[in-house]
């Protein structure tokens, strides 16, 4: 048995598929999930320590934005919003989680380790993570910091870890000049190399 098709001419036809919030069972937000036992969407949130439930919505972008008003209360500034402010966009900007760092030094979990216990990284900064965890992150001079110890003051490797890692270097600050670099970003790079990104 074929299901019954919408006629077009008829503008009082019943939809054919639910609404995606009605037959899709996982939220496209952080901090918010469905609940089949009461057919609505569940917020929680949590500082570092246990979970919280902070309510049940049967709309899914409301839950998703007292999830926002939450989490800011419980995590300030290393919140993770769904619709983040251009402050928290710019601040988030800054940092790079443990998975970026390690594309950007270009070494496995074990010799992160390795290196670590050695002292030739910096190890980050321990934040509260939005699933109830701690999480490690990092800010671009931290990395620059740690590729040059590792590898030296070479220039033209420093740019291929940044296009590797996927990172924008910070804008230039009032001097013109970048922070914290292994040599000055406003250098011109040997024929055949491209500048970053500003």
């Amino acid at each position: 048995m074929q299901p019954p098709q919408a006629d077009s001419a008829d503008p009082t036809a019943a939809p054919v598929r639910p609404s995606p919030s009605r037959w899709r069972r996982k939220s496209l937000f952080r901090g918010v999930s469905w609940c089949a036992r009461s057919c609505r969407w569940v917020v929680h949130v949590s500082d570092g320590g246990p979970r919280r439930k902070v309510g049940d919505f049967t709309d899914e972008i409301e839950a998703a934005r007292a999830y926002d008003e939450a989490a800011r209360q419980a995590l300030g500034e290393w919140v993770m919003p769904n619709f983040p402010t251009e402050e928290e966009s710019a601040f988030a900007a800054r940092w790079h989680d443990f998975k970026t760092a390690q594309r950007f030094l270009g070494v496995t979990p074990t010799v992160w380790k390795r290196l670590a216990k050695e002292g030739r990284i910096t190890p980050g900064r321990l934040v509260p993570a939005p699933i109830g965890t701690i999480r490690r992150v990092f800010a671009f001079e931290e990395l620059v910091r740690s590729f040059t110890q590792v590898f030296g003051n070479d220039r033209q490797c420093l740019a291929r870890a940044v296009l590797r890692a996927g990172i924008t270097p910070p804008p230039q600050q009032g001097n013109g000049q970048r922070p914290a670099g292994p040599a000055d970003w406003n250098d011109p790079l040997p024929a055949g190399k491209t500048k970053l990104a500003a």
